[in-house]
Order: structure tokens, then sequence, then C-alpha cells
């Protein structure tokens, strides 16, 4: 409590006692960091999180004072695709892209796949994991995007994955938006999930290479774009010339803040990043 008020000025040894409780330890490498704060997404974002957010939703964060946010342009720093409840009857359905390893498959299935009420499958050094929502709010910015209720045919035609077939869910969206006609955001968000789910257990994609064939490892961007491939060139979700670690390299790509310039609506902003006047903008 003394933290975050006290009217009565600290002795010396309160004092001393505050600023040793926030110091934190290390052991590779082994280091002491004074570090007061704890994340700003709070308690009350996440119960606003819970109510309002839905299946296929896609989720940006980030934080501050994190070596690697430095390295990734924008104000977000990580891509989450929120599933939604998982259930027994998805198990089978989990890591398939990698069935041709039954073993690695097996394990997925059985230790990587988890029932639960609201589910976020991401990617991240360690690959593609899948994670309870309330986990994945531990940041210090977020905000939730979501596909309009219809979409609509306004972009070029051709596939955003030439050599790697559609799946079947895929294929009916593609040709009813290559054809004219609209789909709903149900039919994207059902198609996505199902993706989404075939690639847990995957490799992460360290080399960030959108256009690698065949598509079994991501960056956390990269998935949430593969997941919405069959709808990706109508919401203009592209890869673009970017540069990843400030210049040090350049290639085609997706960075989390291009999500906020597609057809994704901007829902909800964690109190942290909500007061930001572009953020405050693009909010309904």
């Amino acid at each position: 409590m003394d933290k975050y008020y006290n009217s009565e000025k600290k002795r010396w040894y309160e004092q001393f006692l505050t600023w040793f409780g926030d110091l934190k330890f290390f052991w590779l490498p082994p280091i002491i960091v004074y570090d007061p704060s704890s994340y700003r997404v709070k308690g009350e974002d996440v119960r606003e999180v819970i109510s309002k957010i839905r299946p296929g939703d896609i989720l940006l964060r980030s934080y501050v004072k994190y070596v690697d946010g430095w390295f990734i342009p924008g104000e977000f720093s990580h891509v989450g695709f929120f599933y939604g409840p998982t259930t027994e009857a998805d198990r089978k359905s989990a890591g398939t892209m990698i069935d041709d390893n039954p073993e690695k498959l097996a394990r997925v299935q059985r230790d990587e796949f988890k029932v639960g009420k609201q589910m976020v499958i991401h990617a991240m050094a360690d690959g593609v994991f899948m994670e309870d929502v309330i986990n994945f709010c531990r940041c210090d910015k977020m905000v939730i995007l979501r596909l309009p209720n219809k979409l609509k045919n306004r972009a070029p035609k051709e596939k955003v994955f030439i050599t790697q077939p559609f799946v079947r869910s895929e294929e009916e969206i593609y040709q009813k938006l290559k054809q004219g006609e609209d789909i709903t955001r149900s039919e994207a968000v059902a198609a996505a999930k199902e993706m989404a789910l075939t690639c847990l257990g995957a490799r992460y994609d360290f080399r960030f290479d959108f256009k690698d064939e065949p598509h079994n490892s991501f960056s956390c961007s990269e998935l949430a774009y593969y997941a919405y491939r069959s709808v990706a060139r109508y919401i203009n979700l592209r890869p673009k010339k970017t540069c990843i670690a400030k210049l040090l390299f350049c290639k085609d790509a997706i960075t989390p803040d291009q999500f906020l310039d597609t057809d994704f609506k901007l829902v909800w902003a964690s109190r942290s990043i909500r007061e930001d006047p572009e953020i405050r903008r693009r909010l309904p």
C-alpha cells in the first residue's frame, strides 16, 4: 500500500524496504533489476476483455521497457488469435499441419492442446501454443480487433499462398468473394479457427518469411495472417516491405501495427492506451 499512497514521510528503513521489495533477480544472466512497475493492463481491463471478446478476434499487445519491443516498428509488438472455447472434440484437429511426424502430433494433441472457455492461439519463440486469454492479458497495452459483419470483394483476386492449396472451407469462401458474393464474419471466423488450430505445435519462424513454402513455421503476425489467408486480400491484410530490427534487415512482412490499417475494426483498448490520439480516433 505504501508505494501507492502514504501521506507521511517514510523513515529510512521504510524507504529501504520499499526499494528492496521492487528488486528482481534473474538467473540467466545473473542480474538484479530494480523494477517498481507492474503490468499496466489491470484487473478491470481483463474483466472487460472477458465480456467483450469474440471468437476470431485479433489481439495486439505490447510491453513497456522490454528490449525486443525496440526492434519491432510500431506501438504493438505481438499478435494473438482468439479461438474461443475449446472442447475435447477439437483435440483431434490440433496440430494436424505437422501430421507427417506422428510422434510430435501425438505429443501436441496430448500436451499442447488445452480445453478452456476463452483460449488464445499465438506464436512465440518456443512455437505456436494456446493459453487462456487471462494469461495473454499480462501486458502493458492491448487492443481487440474484429472483422466487420460482412466482407466484400474489393481487392485483387489472386490467392495469398499460390502453391499451398486452400482447404475446402477456405476455397468456398475464396470462390464466393472472387465471384462478387458477400460472406459473413462467422464464415471467415470458422475457417480461420480451423486453420489456427491445425498450426498448434508448429515452429516459430525466426526468419519472418511470409512467402516460405510449405508454410509450416510462424511468427505471431504470420500465424494470424495464415489463419485468415482465404480473405486476406479482401481485407487489405498483406505483407508489405517492412524493416525489422530498426533497419537491420528489410523484407515483405506484416507487423502487429499493420492489423490496425486493415478492415479489422478496433472494438476495445486497455486504459493504458485508450487516450492515445490514434487509438481514441479508431474506437467506436
